[in-house]
């Protein structure tokens, strides 16, 4: 599991930031996104400000 709260990091970067973080540190291991979670459905992010979207979270499993 990783998560950021960065606000100012949209789910785009993150996901490149883990896919380069896995590349340099694993090499060729194959990796797959299992499940993408954000701010629980109660949490509503206002369109005006999307900074507000601020919680990212990605579930991987690698394959051995």
């Amino acid at each position: 599991m990783l998560s950021t709260n960065a606000a100012n990091v949209s789910e785009s970067q993150f996901q490149q930031m883990i896919e380069k973080g896995i590349r340099e540190a694993e090499g060729n291991r194959k990796f797959r996104i299992v499940l993408k979670k954000g701010l629980p459905s109660d949490f509503a992010v206002p369109v005006a400000t999307p900074l507000s979207d601020y919680l990212k979270v990605f579930f991987i499993e690698f394959n051995n």
